[in-house]
C-alpha cells in the first residue's frame, strides 16, 4: 500500500508543486476548519479539494478507499457521540473528517516522501531526522514487498483455507516479518552511522518549482478561511 502510494505521487502532475505550498495549502486549513461550527463552510473546502483531486488526476480507486475507511471508523464511534450530543454536531464531526481525509490523500499522491525530506533538509536542525527517515522509507518499502511476497505463498499453499490455519500462519508471517524487520535495521543503522556528509545532499535534483504567485494565492485563501471561521464562530 505505502509502495503505491509513492509511485502514485513520484507520477503526480502536483510534484512540480513546492512541498512547503502544499503543507500550507493541506495542514493549516484542517487546523483552522477544527473550528469551524459551518456545515456549508466545510462542504465548499471539500468540493474545493475534490476540485484539486481531478485537476492533478489523483487514484479516485485509493482516494476513495481511504477516505471511506476513515469515515467508516469515525461513523462508528460518533454513535456514541449521539447519546449525548445532538445530530447537527455529530454530522459537523463527520464533515471535518472527510475534509481532512480528502486534503490529506491529495497531499499524500501529489506529495512524494523524498521531497518531504529534501525540503526539510535544508533546516539545519531537521537534517539528522530527514536523512533517518529517507533510510526508513526504503527500510518500510522493503518490509511491505516481503509481507505481500509471504502473504500470496501461503495463500498459494491453501494457508488460509480455515480459521485455524490463518491464525497460525499469520502468526508465522507476522514472525518472519519481525525477523526480517531486525536484520533490515542493522543494515539501515549500519549504513546510516557510517555516512561521511551532515545530512544534507547538495546533489539530490529538485523535481518541484517556488512560484511567489502561488504562494501569494494560498496565503490569500487561509486568510480568508480564517477570517470566515472567525465571522461564523
Amino acid at each position: 500500500m505505502f509502495r503505491h502510494v509513492v509511485m502514485f505521487a513520484c507520477e503526480s502532475r502536483g510534484r512540480a508543486i513546492h512541498p512547503g505550498e502544499k503543507m500550507l495549502v493541506v495542514f493549516l486549513p484542517i487546523v483552522l476548519l477544527g473550528f469551524s461550527k459551518s456545515g456549508a463552510l466545510l462542504a465548499a473546502n471539500i468540493g474545493l479539494f475534490l476540485s484539486l483531486h481531478l485537476f492533478f488526476r489523483t487514484p479516485w480507486r485509493w482516494v476513495l478507499r481511504y477516505t471511506l475507511t476513515l469515515l467508516g471508523f469515525v461513523g462508528s464511534s460518533s454513535l456514541a457521540l449521539l447519546l449525548e450530543y445532538p445530530l447537527d454536531f455529530v454530522l459537523l464531526v463527520v464533515l471535518r473528517t472527510a475534509f481532512s481525509a480528502f486534503a490529506l490523500t491529495f497531499f499524500l499522491f501529489t506529495t512524494p516522501p523524498g521531497d518531504i525530506f529534501l525540503f526539510l533538509s535544508r533546516f539545519r536542525t531537521l537534517r539528522e531526522f530527514c536523512t533517518i527517515a529517507q533510510g526508513m522509507e526504503h527500510f518500510v518499502l522493503v518490509l511491505e514487498e516481503e509481507f505481500h511476497r509471504l502473504v500470496v505463498t501461503i495463500d498459494l499453499r491453501g494457508g488460509f483455507r480455515t480459521w485455524r490455519l490463518a491464525v497460525r500462519n499469520s502468526g508465522k508471517i507476522g514472525a518472519l516479518l519481525f525477523k526480517n524487520a531486525l536484520a533490515h535495521y542493522e543494515r539501515t543503522k549500519e549504513a546510516l552511522d557510517s555516512r561521511l556528509f551532515s545530512g544534507f545532499i547538495s546533489s539530490w535534483e529538485k523535481p518541484y518549482t517556488f512560484s511567489g504567485r502561488r504562494l501569494a494565492v494560498i496565503l490569500a485563501y487561509i486568510v480568508g478561511l480564517g477570517c470566515t471561521v472567525a465571522f461564523l464562530s
